[in-house]
């Protein structure tokens, strides 16, 4: 009872002091309020006015519209009121239309709020706001349509208070964005901004999209971005696919959006869509096996901006021909868009040169007795020195693996034996990088620790991948380990640092006898990872892993198929 009685009284005293003109904010405290306007309806556009009260109980408080120019406003200049009852901390919004009967000449108007009735003078919370009257939309609408390069930005400036477009401070940053903007219009919305909302939305894109080739750019930032403005850019981020490999395109993103629309790059809302499903699809592709390869391929082909030429051809055909084209993509570990399309030209051509050709998996680096390990993409390096070379080779097997190539003892003993083979084009590709899952297969395949019934629980590696066995082999012997605690680390090429560390454990594990080691001249030792450094010592001063020819390692270049080979002859020698 007492309770209710206190209750009762505080309202009271509330509302005398309301009726006599006394402030009833809280002290120090005025009312928060902030305003943006929905122009998504050109007919008849709202203003919504947000607001909170940092009074600690209810009340009731009046809010007014009037023109800016006023300085001391009447009744008669309020061209609306509205009585709002708010209770303590409340957020409350009202929503108003923006009428053309609206007096301000120049679209300004002060908002406020008071406690204490009409007549009074505009509070400090008073806002100014800028309007724009339906009537003068479709001619806005118009200016911009009809706007060029160089106009662009001074249309923009009439709208921009009005649509709290926030200013950008950089001036060149600012050209940048304007520029992208006046793109976007003429790609995303067919040359013509259909309202004032299209503006606000298309504003707030560009910077997204400068942000992507922006100086210091980072995978994390352009990230952020992306998820901020997802359902603007109709990026779905609740898929698997998006949360698996979205990290992993944004890095690719940040590499190569230069490369994007054949170097134009990316300049528009659907220019970042496409990028971003270009390279979720190429990991996808990546991370496809024989019976998903196609479905997955058909799935993100618009986005990989294939030659029309060839994919004419390809959607041309029967089925047949089409799995045998895309052989050329099967676990080639992509880095970036630019190498798939070139192996999707070369498969098409491929049909089209030898249509009898099978449609088995094509041959590459393999463990005697196991098939369907696959090369990674095309990326040339220099050539490691060659420590100790196997005598007596055997004939040459490959066309691009001539007796003058420095890895030709290495590829051609492996090959003899039947650990290594290569492609229907006669071709070895020795160039071509290696994948973390790749490497992990031949190598505890050669070493003879494949386990059947090993078990791992990395989140990438699935129970039915053709590499399922030998990265759980590993793992269960204490010899790989993923990127993280829970992620393996598909599609990621592996660096030679990274082999010398695996190599050592197999080394470790089998209680392989180590010859004496000489001394590690390596030039740029300092820059392998404190977590390699011994295992790059051991395996260099006992010849299993070289260098270049500068004399230096390379820690963190990716392992090129020829230089697997290289080891793998290597390590097996001292097993």
């Amino acid at each position: 009872m007492k309770k209710q009685l206190r209750k009762f009284l505080c309202a009271m005293i509330c509302l005398i002091m309301m009726l006599s003109g006394v402030n009833v904010f809280a002290q120090g405290s005025p009312m928060q309020m902030s305003w943006c306007g929905d122009y998504s309806d050109n007919a008849d556009p709202k203003l919504i006015i947000e607001f909170k009260t940092p009074a600690q109980y209810r009340q009731q408080v009046t809010m007014v519209i009037y023109p800016a120019s006023i300085t001391n406003p009447s009744a008669t200049d309020y061209v609306y009121i509205k009585e709002i009852t708010v209770n303590a901390g409340e957020k409350k919004e009202i929503e108003l239309s923006i009428l053309d009967t609206y007096t301000a000449a120049d679209g300004k108007y002060k908002v406020a709020l008071r406690g204490n009735g009409y007549m009074s003078e505009a509070s400090a919370d008073s806002k100014t706001v800028d309007v724009i009257k339906p009537a003068s939309i479709p001619g806005l609408l118009d200016e911009f349509a009809g706007a060029t390069t160089t106009s662009f930005a001074d249309v923009l400036d009439k709208v921009a208070p009005a649509l709290q477009l926030e200013a950008e401070t950089d001036s060149a940053r600012e050209t940048k964005r304007v520029n992208i903007m006046f793109n976007i219009q003429t790609n995303d919305y067919d040359g013509e901004f259909k309202n004032l909302e299209n503006i606000r939305d298309s504003w707030n894109l560009t910077d997204v999209i400068a942000y992507i080739s922006d100086d210091g750019r980072t995978a994390e930032g352009i990230k952020s971005r992306i998820e901020a403005n997802s359902a603007l850019l109709g990026i779905d981020t609740t898929t698997d696919e998006y949360a698996t490999y979205i990290d992993a395109v944004c890095e690719n993103i940040r590499d190569y959006a230069s490369e994007y629309n054949n170097g134009t790059g990316v300049n528009s809302a659907t220019d970042v869509k496409g990028i971003v499903y270009q390279y979720i699809g190429m990991h996808m592709v990546n991370a496809a096996n024989e019976e998903t390869l196609y479905n997955t391929f058909e799935t993100y082909k618009s986005y990989f901006q294939l030659p029309s030429s060839e994919l004419s051809t390809y959607n041309s055909w029967e089925r047949n021909n089409q799995d045998k084209a895309l052989r050329s993509l099967y676990h080639q570990g992509f880095t970036k868009n630019a190498l798939l399309v070139t192996a999707f030209k070369n498969g098409v051509t491929g049909v089209i040169n030898n249509p009898d050709a099978s449609t088995d998996t094509p041959p590459v680096i393999i463990v005697p007795g196991v098939t369907g390990t696959s090369p990674s993409n095309s990326m040339s390096g220099g050539a490691p020195t060659a420590p100790t070379a196997p005598t007596q080779p055997p004939a040459p097997t490959f066309k691009d693996v001539p007796s003058s190539h420095w890895a030709y003892p290495y590829v051609t003993k492996l090959a003899a034996n039947g650990t290594i083979s290569g492609y229907d084009d006669g071709t070895f590709k020795p160039n071509n990088n290696v994948t973390r899952e790749e490497f992990v297969k031949m190598i505890i395949g050669a070493a003879g620790l494949l386990s059947s019934s090993a078990q791992c629980e990395f989140a990438d590696v699935a129970n039915d991948a053709w590499f399922y066995s030998y990265v759980a082999s590993g793992f269960e012997k204490g010899i790989i380990s993923g990127v993280t605690d829970t992620e393996f680390g598909i599609g990621r090429n592996i660096t030679r640092q990274d082999v010398a560390v695996i190599a050592a454990r197999i080394l470790t594990y089998l209680e392989a006898e180590i010859p004496e080691l000489t001394e590690v001249t390596l030039t740029d030792i300092d820059t392998v990872s404190d977590y390699a450094q011994e295992s790059v010592k051991l395996l260099n001063g006992i010849g299993i892993i070289g260098g270049f020819d500068d004399g230096s390692f390379m820690p963190h270049n990716a392992l090129t198929r020829a230089e697997a080979a290289a080891i793998i002859s290597r390590l097996t020698a001292n097993l």
